[in-house]
């Protein structure tokens, strides 16, 4: 019995360093934190708060507006951006004036990669019991959910990996974009694809929930809501409706369109504005500075006209 309680004890002695040390050490700088600090650094009132996936995070150049919030991540569902707006609505203490949010490719894909693979940094947003009974996946979540909180050091090794190898590949395939022909960027475009979203799932019944929960949380905080179609190239385009049926996408597109338009919600669809134009892009779906600084002028200008 003895032996037992010792054996027990060091158990969770060696769990706590573990724990520890995952957290003030191997994770203290992930970008993730260093994007929440910057964040609450921010002034308490925020004209614009743009949230998301990395398309926004690369799209807006916030020189160009006065008083603008950039709190997006790379692989940022809406299920991740409802429980993080949550947060800041209700309880960081900012007071948001509009909320900035992506509508296209990938952005309603509950089954991205990075909620389950980053749960070290999404559980402090993220209710996972509740996105359980939501999706109906308990054995996923609840895992998640309980190993966060035992065990958070169990995603190191995943977590090891990415920081050793990154994205090394597309990083070099960046640097040669510009230069590539169509059939090296359609390649570039599909590799993103394959990546990015599982399942090959680009919008589903779950991500339209909380798509209807974001539309809720926002009213009931007197909070601006818009939705925007971030530009990309035509070979990511063509990557895509290789992936699912142009027919279906289209279809899938239009329920996600058709409850916003039944809430009075503005669209700014800019999909497709620069497909013939690669030279605002860094790769098949981001653009670069000379992209970048383009499109926030833009869309400076139409936020202005619907105050």
């Amino acid at each position: 019995m003895k032996q037992l309680l010792l054996f027990v004890i060091i158990l969770v002695a060696v769990n706590i360093a573990l724990s520890f040390y995952f957290y003030k050490v191997s994770v203290r700088n992930h970008k993730l934190y260093k994007q929440d600090r910057v964040f609450h650094s921010s002034e308490d009132q925020i004209d614009l708060l743009v949230m998301g996936h990395s398309r926004p995070f690369r799209a807006i150049d916030e020189t160009q507006f006065d008083n603008i919030v950039n709190f997006c991540s790379g692989g940022e569902s809406n299920v991740h951006t409802y429980y993080k707006l949550k947060y800041v609505l209700e309880q960081s203490g900012k007071n948001v004036e509009t909320v900035i949010l992506p509508a296209g490719f990938g952005s309603f894909n509950l089954d991205d990669p990075s909620l389950i693979s980053n749960s070290f940094y999404w559980k402090k947003y993220v209710d996972y019991l509740e996105l359980s009974e939501v999706s109906n996946d308990f054995s996923t979540y609840t895992s998640i959910w309980l190993k966060s909180k035992v065990i958070p050091w169990y995603e190191y090794p995943y977590l090891k990996l990415s920081l050793e190898t990154g994205d090394f590949d597309l990083k070099i395939s960046k640097e040669k974009y510009q230069n590539g022909s169509a059939e090296e960027k359609y390649k570039m475009a599909r590799m993103i694809l394959d990546r990015a979203v599982a399942n090959s799932q680009f919008y589903d019944s779950v991500s339209s929930i909380y798509l209807n929960k974001t539309i809720e949380l926002c009213k009931n905080s007197d909070c601006k809501l818009v939705f925007v179609k971030y530009p990309v190239t035509s070979s990511y385009k063509k990557a895509m409706n290789e992936i699912v049926d142009e027919k279906e996408l289209s279809e899938l597109a239009i329920r996600i369109e058709e409850i916003i338009d039944k809430e009075g919600i503005t669209l700014l669809d800019h999909q497709d504005m620069w497909l013939e134009n690669d030279d605002h892009f860094l790769d098949p779906q981001h653009l670069n500075e000379d992209g970048k600084k383009a499109f926030s002028k833009l869309l400076k200008s139409e936020i202005a006209r619907l105050d």
